[in-house]
């Protein structure tokens, strides 16, 4: 007899659970245990779900003490009657079994390992395994900060590696890509953005993904506005003097952004549309040396992020004359909004957000949720955030919803009126 059932045999265990991947709980399992149960009378037999041979060895460490003991056995092409046959059939006492006696045995059977495992079934652990955060810029952005400071928090939360990943190109569609067709299983995750899920599918024919079909949302982690900077020389100390010199001279003015169709660039737009100027872009290759060019004085002013352009503020080496978000920001509460300062109702924020691939479990998407507020809602994170511009948000899978179907209409009308293409 199997060493597992003889244990229960001989009083030592009294049940024994079947561990396997979720796609063969209904497929293959409750005939497997229709025939244990005739073979095997007084033997109580029940089926678990897991999704690796790993989480089952986690699964079996984590309860030892509740008198967990577990008999592996991975047979990838195994039906029922071998199933059976597999778990009845005598066994020699030389073959070497991984068993711990104790008050129960757990025997996993871990077969037809697809990849398709469900994330949370019969009581299964989430995260089962470590969870990918997925970011679509280069190291040591924005997007890619926030990335790592909610990985960091989510990792203690859940005691389970939350890992980030970038993968560049395409203005972060790439990465979005990646995600939208991965499995539905709530361990790879994307770190969207306002330009990747709201912006890009106005810029790009044939984007890869539908912001709305083919996500679904967590939670927004944080926002940030943009500054309008300027460099000293340009002889205007506020918005309004700003605009008076941009009509006075039309044309003449330049404006810097992170390239054709970024954020940067388009909230640039807006602004000139709103104010009713004629200003010209000129697109760079990233934000960082359109910056540099602003500096060198190459170019009169762009839309920054505050944390990227704060440090030459304060060095004197640019001039702020307003913050594109509804409020102003707690890093430079002397700085008015441009809605303030004479531009009603403009309003231009990027937010990043966590979303996983569409149809993935409503109870993993809400425990994600849950976990996103509970750590942005801590004072470490808040004030780390609140020391590089960003500012932390939290919000429900929901309302996170609602703000990209509320944005996509707005920016899809700025890329039209502004004729951006992507470079």
């Amino acid at each position: 007899m199997n060493r597992a059932v003889q244990e229960i045999r001989d009083g030592r265990a009294g049940r024994l659970v079947i561990a396997t991947s979720p796609t063969l709980v209904h497929a293959l399992l409750p005939r497997a245990i229709a025939l244990f149960r005739q073979r095997s009378p007084g033997v109580h037999v029940s089926i678990q779900s897991l999704p690796s041979p790993l989480v089952v060895e986690r699964v079996a460490r984590r309860e030892v003490d509740m008198g967990i003991v577990y008999a592996p056995v991975v047979d990838p092409g195994v039906d029922a009657e071998k199933l059976v046959t597999k778990l009845t059939a005598p066994q020699s006492t030389d073959t070497p079994m991984n068993v711990v006696r104790i008050k129960v045995v757990v025997c996993a059977i871990i077969i037809g390992l697809t990849g398709l495992f469900a994330d949370i079934v019969l009581g299964q652990a989430f995260p089962a395994k470590p969870v990918k955060i997925v970011v679509g810029s280069a190291a040591g952005g924005p997007i890619d900060l926030v990335a790592r400071l909610t990985a960091q928090k989510l990792s203690d939360v859940f005691n389970q590696q939350f890992l980030v990943e970038n993968r560049t190109g395409a203005g972060g569609t790439i990465a979005g890509e990646y995600v939208a067709r991965s499995n539905k299983d709530g361990h790879t995750l994307y770190m969207g953005s306002a330009a990747t899920l709201c912006i890009a599918p106005a810029l790009y024919p044939k984007l890869p993904y539908d912001p709305v079909r083919d996500f679904s949302p967590i939670s927004v982690v944080a926002s940030t506005s943009f500054v309008l900077v300027v460099h000293p020389s340009v002889p205007a100390r506020s918005v309004k003097e700003f605009i008076a010199l941009a009509k006075k001279n039309p044309g003449q003015l330049r404006f810097g952004s992170a390239g054709s169709g970024s954020a940067t660039h388009l909230s640039a737009e807006l602004f000139k549309s709103m104010a009713k100027i004629d200003v010209v872009h000129v697109p760079y290759k990233g934000g960082s040396q359109a910056i540099i060019d602003v500096l060198s004085g190459q170019i009169d002013f762009m839309f920054d992020t505050l944390p990227n352009s704060r440090q030459h503020v304060g060095a004197g080496k640019l001039r702020a004359l307003g913050m594109t978000g509804s409020e102003r920001s707690p890093l430079m509460r002397d700085l008015p909004t441009i809605a303030e300062a004479g531009v009603a109702d403009f309003e231009s924020t990027t937010w990043f957000g966590l979303l996983a691939p569409a149809g993935t479990s409503r109870d993993s998407i809400n425990r994600l949720s849950t976990a996103v507020r509970k750590v942005v809602g801590t004072e470490d994170l808040k004030q780390r955030m609140l020391s590089q511009g960003l500012e932390p948000v939290g919000s429900t899978p929901e309302a996170f919803a609602r703000l990209i179907k509320l944005e996509l209409p707005k920016w899809a009308k700025v890329v039209q009126a502004s004729g951006a293409k992507v470079d």
